[in-house]
């Protein structure tokens, strides 16, 4: 049986069955490596339109995170040795965009960054992540056709990699779905396509 702990106490207490399907299923939404993917891609969008700049920040940690965990969605689902994963972090690691990933996604969960095999202290090698006022277009289409563009002030994030370039935050985060979705593709890994009412949540109640 399924156990947990009430807070509190001391004595287990026995999950009820449908707890034990309702974890069953939340597990099942994210159960291979293309469907974390789609939850990254999910993320990117949420960040963009963001409209605070809190929520901005944190719509992108949470794509950082989501992505640096495909490394070890992909590295399980395939059974790679631990013996064999550093060729497949080097490789990966020579890639500035994932570089800057990572640097992001682990400066979330861990006071000091550390070299992944000596263990030493490192500062993050991604050069500057900076956030600043924009302006985004927004498109408007009458039902006549007529197409209107209203240009509006944003919340910009601007990261700059490790090889010095300098990228703004949805082109980015583009470029980081695109580097996975070829590399899993490369992998015979399919990556389905998402319809639109998968990024916009339009559901009412709790």
């Amino acid at each position: 049986p399924i156990t947990s702990r009430d807070e509190g106490t001391c004595c287990p207490i026995v999950v009820r069955r449908t707890d034990r399907r309702f974890w069953v299923a939340m597990k099942a939404i994210y159960d291979s490596v293309s469907a974390l993917w789609r939850k990254a891609e999910r993320d990117a969008y949420r960040a963009f339109h963001a409209k605070s700049k809190a929520h901005k920040a944190d719509h992108f940690l949470n794509f950082c995170i989501t992505v640096h965990a495909l490394r070890d969605f992909f590295l399980e689902a395939h059974n790679v040795p631990v013996a064999a994963r550093d060729t497949y972090h080097d490789n990966w690691n020579a890639e500035p965009l994932l570089v800057a990933v990572k640097d992001i996604a682990n400066l979330s969960k861990h006071f000091q960054l550390r070299e992944r095999k000596s263990g030493k202290p490192r500062s993050p090698k991604t050069r500057r992540l900076v956030r600043r006022r924009g302006q985004v277009v927004d498109v408007y289409v009458s039902a006549m056709g007529n197409i209107a563009n209203v240009t509006r002030p944003a919340h910009e994030i601007t990261i700059t990699t490790s090889d010095g370039a300098r990228h703004d935050l949805w082109t980015f985060q583009i470029d980081v779905l695109d580097y996975w979705r070829d590399y899993l593709r490369r992998q015979s890994i399919r990556v389905l396509r998402q319809n639109e009412r998968q990024f916009i949540d339009r559901s009412r109640g709790a």
